[in-house]
């Protein structure tokens, strides 16, 4: 009888011997490390970059109060805003932002109106960021035309519009969440609106301009605000959902693109201790889009 050959064995059987391994490598899983790609997300641009961005933004409103009074109104923003990074630290980014201006024109049940949203001559706002992209601090205020109209400001649109990254290492499927409180003073009484947003990092791509990563944003709104209407109290009330997209530069630590759009369907509600008065039909939707469109580094002897 012919002796057995081990190694002509295992050639005829790469199968088998594959499957041992597989089942190896799922029986010790939470001893190996993982293959799944890890990056960190965090907003951290180098000293020195000038970024310039395009915002464009429309909020409308439509419905009426227990008067029958209008309470639609539609607000539509366009312009630049720059930022020149003065220092990142391991936990903050410093930049001096400056605008030329933000055309914001306003239609409302009183009329049309136009105002422009600027930094003045030679100034600027001094901004403090966390990794996540949130703005933290914004001093030099006096920097601006106007400090706020209708709560749009340029302080308001970095806080309100800008993203919010995990600031963390994610892979493919990874998901974070987002809280946002947004006021918008309208007709005596405040609109409120409680924004709660959940990223998903769908994938991660290489492109001319570096690794990418391709973000999703899925968004659940509620709307609320009150006011005392004599015996009577006058509120809003509802709910919506949106959608949006963010394409991060990973390995320069900022955004070249971001799109939020979302729409509640709510109601205006006046009610007494006892009982529902009236409600009134009143709806609220936001698009907003935020596009790199230059970038520049300023040399190192003319960096403040």
């Amino acid at each position: 009888m012919a002796d057995r050959n081990p190694d002509a064995e295992e050639r005829r059987n790469p199968i088998s011997i594959a499957f041992v391994i597989l089942l190896f490598l799922s029986a010790n899983r939470s001893a190996l490390p993982s293959l799944v790609a890890r990056e960190k997300i965090s907003f951290s641009p180098r000293p020195g970059l000038r970024l310039t961005y395009h915002l464009a933004s429309n909020v409308s409103a439509k419905g009426g109060n227990f008067a029958g009074q209008d309470l639609s109104f539609d607000a539509l923003a366009s312009g630049d805003i720059e930022f020149l990074i003065k220092q990142t630290t391991p936990e903050r980014v410093f930049a001096a932002l400056a605008s030329p201006g933000i055309q914001v024109d306003l239609q409302m049940p009183s009329g049309p109106s136009h105002f422009v949203l600027m930094t003045r001559r030679g100034m600027s706002l001094q901004t403090v960021f966390g990794h996540r992209g949130n703005l933290e601090e914004a001093k030099n205020i006096e920097a601006l035309n106007t400090p706020a109209v209708m709560n749009f400001s340029i302080v308001q649109i970095l806080r309100d519009y800008f993203p919010v990254l995990p600031g963390r290492p994610v892979s493919a499927g990874g998901t974070w969440d987002d809280h946002k409180r947004i006021v918008i003073p309208f007709q005596g009484m405040d609109l409120v609106i409680f924004l709660h947003c959940r990223s998903t990092l769908l994938e991660m791509q290489i492109t001319r301009t570096g690794k990418v990563a391709r973000i999703s944003a899925e968004y659940s709104v509620e709307l609320g605000g009150s006011k005392h209407l004599g015996t009577a109290t006058g509120f809003f009330r509802g709910k919506g959902i949106g959608s949006g997209i963010l394409n991060f530069q990973v390995e320069e630590g900022y955004f070249s693109e971001y799109r939020l759009d979302y729409k509640i369907d709510a109601a205006f509600v006046m009610a007494d201790q006892h009982k529902k008065l009236l409600e009134l039909p009143f709806s609220l939707s936001v698009f907003a889009s935020i596009l790199l469109t230059e970038k520049s580094s300023q040399p190192k002897e003319n960096q403040p």
